[in-house]
């Protein structure tokens, strides 16, 4: 089966923005930004698609709203390992997984893994700074109005919190008018062409590849309720058993299986409230 890993992945993004009570497009704008340093600091473009890939999964462990996961150390240290053992299982993607392991670390090692300076991984260097401003940059009421604020609050932490030259890019781009205009649009990612629109982006996956991102899915949705840890996983299992037992071929007892690791998909939205 051909599939278009980039949209996949985007559509996964997008139950992540709900299911973490963001708005949504977070996790594209978090990408728009982080491409954009990217590119000034030279980064090639196939480099590019996977800083994006990874700028869209670099919430992928928040087993809490976001409010919380930002400010409390030891749950955004979890959400961080939990979201690496995610991205290990996804097929294409699973050489990310230290990308997402450090997306929080802090340039002067007070992060949660405490590592320090250029012995962060680029990728999380850029992808930090990218979502903390992003997140200002959705709070403010007024966008024109708050650019000098947004430069400051970026530049107060370069050298403690942020790398010196990812801030250094990200200057430049805030003094350019279609660095703005780009994150105002509901479609950020017409702004992004060379990564949406590349022929490398259609992968060939089989029904394993399938189930095993069928699979984050399911950890994803279970992990958003403390009652249903391995619900989806074990419905999987029960079903499987059922197919086996009616005599179902390997090809319907797959899409079964598939079926009941998605089956929650729609409680994504409604479990941050339970």
């Amino acid at each position: 089966m051909e599939i278009d890993v980039i949209a996949l992945v985007s559509s996964f993004s997008m139950a992540l923005d709900l299911a973490e009570n963001k708005h949504l497009s977070h996790a594209k704008r978090t990408g728009y930004i982080a491409v954009k340093i990217g590119e000034r600091l030279g980064v090639n473009y196939k480099d590019l698609t996977d800083l994006y890939v990874a700028s869209l999964l670099h919430d992928i462990g928040v087993t809490r709203t976001l409010s919380q996961a930002h400010f409390q150390k030891e749950r955004v240290k979890n959400h961080c390992i939990f979201g690496t053992e995610l991205v290990r299982e996804l097929p294409f993607y699973s050489h990310l997984d230290k990308t997402i392991l450090y997306h929080h670390e802090h340039w002067d090692g007070s992060g949660p893994h405490f590592i320090a300076g250029d012995k962060i991984p680029l990728y999380s260097q850029i992808i930090f700074v990218a979502d903390q401003l992003e997140i200002q940059y959705i709070a403010s009421a007024s966008i024109e109005k708050n650019k000098s604020l947004f430069k400051d609050y970026v530049n107060k932490r370069q050298g403690v919190q942020f790398s010196p030259k990812v801030v250094e890019a990200l200057n430049f781009l805030m003094e350019t008018e279609a660095f703005w205009f780009d994150l105002k649009q509901p479609n950020i990612e017409n702004s992004l062409p060379y990564i949406y629109k590349s022929s490398a982006n259609t992968k060939t996956m089989d029904m394993e590849s399938l189930l095993k991102v069928g699979s984050v899915f399911s950890r994803l949705i279970d992990s958003k309720s403390e009652f249903t840890k391995r619900h989806s996983q074990g419905l999987a299992d029960v079903m499987v058993k059922i197919a086996k037992k009616n005599n179902y071929s390997c090809e319907t007892t797959n899409k079964v299986k598939l079926a009941a690791l998605l089956h929650d998909l729609g409680k994504l939205k409604l479990a941050m409230t339970y």
